[in-house]
């Protein structure tokens, strides 16, 4: 499977939320609807980087690991045009053609060596009004 990569993304592992107790206990910590998930990935979209560190400071306070030894570790952030802002070794960044349309290239994100092709988006999402199609985001390092 595979969540989008729209904007900046938090990218979190699923098998680390254990910490949270049950997914409404993590979802109750999300700032925005822009969280989708797979099997395997939680991807939760900011339009700014400095949101996308404020929502990694509050997973840090709960126990979740982000780049303490230079890699990915329980996080990574991932940008929709330059893929992930450090070295992660459990996820894979790239673009797919979604409905198998090579018009439609969009970001995404899996746990290293997925296989199902299935793609996450959050509840709502639609191409025609999507980020993607429009490629409007404030790149990293702009306030």
């Amino acid at each position: 499977m595979a969540v989008i990569v729209e904007g900046i993304s938090v990218i979190i592992r699923m098998d680390r939320l254990n910490m949270f107790g049950n997914w409404e206990a993590f979802t109750a910590i999300v700032p925005n609807d822009m969280l989708c998930a797979d099997t395997e990935l939680v991807r939760v979209g900011f339009m700014s980087p400095a949101e996308a560190r404020e929502f990694v400071a509050v997973l840090r306070s709960r126990g979740l690991r982000f780049n303490e030894s230079g890699l990915a570790e329980d996080i990574v952030i991932c940008d929709q045009q330059r893929g992930f802002t450090t070295e992660c070794g459990w996820a894979e960044f790239g673009f797919i053609d979604l409905d198998r349309d090579p018009n439609k290239p969009t970001a995404s994100a899996r746990l290293t060596e997925s296989k199902v092709g299935t793609l996450s988006t959050p509840i709502g999402w639609d191409w025609d009004s999507s980020l993607t199609r429009k490629s409007l985001f404030l790149p990293l390092g702009k306030p």
